[in-house]
């Protein structure tokens, strides 16, 4: 079974269904920013897909661990779009 994460809290109406696959062997912090009043985390495990409604000018942070410290890529969530 899918299941879709919304942040509590967010108006629903102009939402945008997104998606984010972890193709690493690592776990990693997955922060969804720009949100009215709040930040979101969540950890997604290795090979794990994480499916999420947005709104349109949100960003996804995602934090994982390397040799040299801990890297950080941001995304816009419009690039994450599901059709």
């Amino acid at each position: 079974m899918t299941q879709i994460f919304s942040p509590p809290g967010t108006d629903t109406s102009q939402q945008i269904l997104c998606c984010y696959c972890n193709d690493t062997e690592q776990t990693i912090i997955a922060r969804i920013t720009n949100l009215n009043q709040r930040d979101c985390e969540r950890v997604i495990f290795p090979k794990e897909c994480f499916f999420f409604n947005v709104p349109p000018d949100a960003k996804l942070e995602i934090y994982r661990q390397s040799i040299i410290g801990v890297i950080e890529d941001v995304i816009p969530c419009v690039e994450l779009q599901t059709s």
